[in-house]
């Protein structure tokens, strides 16, 4: 890939238009409007709902949807993959914050399809979360609950915690990078989770990252083609 190397702005430009960012036809016919599934949140939480108030579903999506959701897959495949045993106490379980009581009844596909449906954030929020979540699973200089050093070999990835981290990952990212973002309330809904479990998730993820949110044009660049490797390695299957 070709990237200007005297301008940063261009820089910024040339990657906006790059095809993983790009609406396209999907087949199988149009998504309509209608209500969105329900999800499953913490126990004692309840079970959310999110109608589309008549505006329909887009028939297209990013290729950065699909790819963001099969590294999302490929995360949770590796976890199970390497099985190990579990902290007890939550200061080392730096990702219990996330976890679900059981696996939300939801794929990964569906669930970032319906962020991009109801949620209106751009697309190169998905790359953003991509680069936040591969630092999570890596456990690089990330802070535990309330602060703790002690994220990195005792974090794990999981079906039951995959969806609230990707959902926090993307809510932020278009806190972060959008000019235009909704209430908590709304994206609570969107999510299938309470306004208040949002607010205290939106701290523990910020936690975990240390609160070190920028991503350099460097790094959008490298993990676009992360990205689209994703997608080229599943279609190669």
């Amino acid at each position: 890939m070709n990237i200007p190397a005297d301008d940063s702005d261009a820089r910024r430009r040339y990657l906006e238009q790059h095809p993983l960012l790009q609406a396209l036809p999907q087949d199988g016919g149009d998504a309509q409007g209608g209500e969105g599934p329900k999800l499953a949140s913490k126990q004692g939480a309840g079970r959310r709902e999110i109608k589309q108030g008549g505006v329909d579903a887009p028939s297209t999506f990013p290729p950065v949807v699909d790819a963001f959701a099969m590294f999302l897959n490929h995360l949770v495949y590796l976890s199970e993959l390497t099985p190990r045993a579990q902290p007890t106490d939550f200061l080392s379980k730096p990702l219990a914050a996330f976890e679900s009581s059981e696996v939300p009844n939801i794929s990964i596909k569906e669930y970032v399809e319906r962020v991009y449906t109801y949620s209106s954030m751009s697309p190169a929020c998905y790359v953003i979360a991509y680069c936040w979540l591969k630092t999570i699973a890596e456990g690089g200089g990330l802070q535990g609950p309330a602060g703790s050093n002690n994220v990195g070999s005792a974090s794990r990835i999981s079906a039951f915690n995959i969806h609230r981290l990707a959902f926090l990952a993307l809510v932020s990212a278009a806190k972060f990078v959008d000019d235009v973002y909704y209430q908590q309330g709304f994206y609570a809904s969107i999510g299938g989770i309470t306004t208040q479990e949002l607010n205290f998730l939106e701290r523990e993820f910020l936690y975990l990252l240390d609160y070190k949110l920028f991503i350099s044009t460097e790094d959008f660049a490298c993990s676009l083609m992360e990205l689209e490797l994703e997608l080229e390695l599943s279609s190669a299957r």
